[in-house]
């Protein structure tokens, strides 16, 4: 009887507004170690008007010695603390002889710490909730599951664990099912075994058995997320036997793994890639220049080729700035490439700028001609290539050839013309320049005018 009005007298002040009393009176309820003092924290933790976070924590301290009691009164107050469930997990009695754990699962709430208390003291009764929660792919606690699972009944969690491994629809829990498997030393077969290892990245250790580990990946491909087949893809690259693997992800519909496999193809030596020049026509950019760059090597073998697609984008309307990566791939060519671009010169206006772009960046002997013959040509915007070329050979006998070009009726092309003047002869031209100023329009004037200022700044 004292010790019940001695419980009343002090949760009321614990109750209270006075908040020097809160720390006595929780200290004083709990000296009294019976299941009514329990409850009476238990009351003061849920029903204390403005509780701080520092308050509920002493009342958990406070109520650590009640293991006796703890469970019967946290049943007895559960809708109250149902929000606040999870400060009490730590002060659980950790032998499953002491109660029955599974009321916990009633509260509705995120039952991540829960599910972690019944993996940690491995208490069995709870193995179906928990399954249950590991099994469903919308859950929020799955990924605790299942970790939780193994510590509370390795023998039953196995099946479980195997299924999410290989046929669950979420790469992030086969791959995490296969990192619990292979730390847990789970027994496995062949199959489930090479599954958990590809799916972990473990590669170079699968490898071992290069036989199950290239048809137990060819089958997992398609099946994969981004990130896994980007790893699978880069691994292959050391490989010649996972060739085959590379090739078929060049059609894949992500541009990202179309890119890497060209990437990864170019590692190979001694290999037929005629299967990357078509991708040189891709509807991204980024797998068009992989592509230049995986078949630069021996790129002189598939010269038709290139010239068809070349040929066919030209005549299909596509801009000249689709075809940069091609562009790039033939200047890597060199001479070889001339007489053909020699052909394209003779066609339309998108295949003759592309032929000049590519003949001006190759060094020969030859070029020089070209050059000088398509300075002369109709198109301004190829007599800017032409004039450029010219100018970029910095040679001062070339000086007249290029100035008479400071008359042309395209401004871009005079604008040119100025900038090739100074490279062919500086001194030279900063004379010309300033004397031609006076008879020039407002546009090229002021043009000009930062062109000999930049002269004198060098100068």
């Amino acid at each position: 009887m004292f010790d019940s009005l001695k419980i009343n007298y002090y949760k009321s002040a614990a109750l209270g507004r006075r908040k020097n009393a809160f720390s006595n009176a929780c200290r004083r309820i709990s000296q009294t170690g019976s299941f009514d003092a329990a409850c009476a924290l238990i009351e003061i933790f849920a029903f204390k008007q403005n509780i701080s976070v520092d308050q509920k924590r002493e009342i958990i301290h406070a109520l650590s010695p009640f293991q006796d009691f703890l469970i019967s009164a946290l049943k007895k107050y559960l809708s109250a603390i149902a929000k606040d469930i999870h400060f009490f997990i730590p002060i659980l009695p950790h032998n499953t002889a002491s109660g029955d754990f599974l009321f916990l699962l009633d509260v509705p709430l995120d039952t991540d710490d829960i599910i972690s208390f019944f993996g940690e003291i491995k208490y069995t009764s709870s193995f179906p909730l928990v399954s249950k929660t590991a099994r469903n792919r919308f859950h929020p606690s799955r990924l605790n599951a299942m970790s939780a699972m193994v510590k509370i009944d390795k023998l039953k969690a196995t099946p479980v664990l195997k299924d999410i491994l290989l046929n669950d629809e979420g790469m992030f829990f086969r791959r995490a099912a296969a990192e619990i498997l292979l730390s847990s030393s789970i027994p496995m077969n062949d199959d489930e075994y090479m599954t958990a290892m590809i799916l972990t990245g473990r590669f170079e250790e699968a490898f071992e058995d290069k036989t199950l580990f290239e048809n137990t990946l060819k089958k997992l491909y398609p099946s994969l997320d981004k990130r896994a087949k980007l790893d699978a893809l880069s691994f292959s690259a050391t490989n010649k036997i996972m060739l085959p693997l590379i090739e078929s992800a060049l059609s894949s519909p992500d541009e990202e793994i179309r890119m890497f496999a060209c990437r990864m193809y170019s590692s190979f030596e001694n290999i037929d890639r005629a299967k990357i020049v078509s991708l040189l026509n891709d509807s991204d950019a980024n797998v068009r220049n992989a592509a230049s760059g995986a078949i630069l090597i021996d790129s002189g073998k598939y010269i038709p080729a290139i010239m068809s697609i070349i040929e066919t984008s030209i005549d299909s309307g596509i801009s000249l700035f689709y075809l940069t990566s091609i562009e790039n791939t033939l200047i890597g060519m060199g001479k070889t490439i001339i007489p053909h671009m020699k052909r394209l010169l003779e066609k339309n206006n998108s295949a003759a700028l592309l032929a000049a772009e590519v003949l001006s960046e190759i060094d020969d002997d030859e070029i020089f001609s070209l050059m000088t013959l398509l300075s002369e040509n109709d198109n301004p915007a190829i007599r800017q290539i032409a004039i450029e070329h010219l100018g970029n050979m910095r040679n001062p006998e070339l000086f007249d050839k290029i100035a008479a070009f400071t008359s042309d009726k395209n401004p871009q092309v005079r604008k040119t013309a100025y900038d090739s003047l100074i490279l062919s002869d500086i001194t030279k031209a900063e004379y010309f320049l300033k004397e031609l100023t006076l008879n020039l329009d407002y546009d090229d004037k002021t043009y000009l005018k930062n062109v000999l200022s930049e002269i004198s700044r060098v100068n």
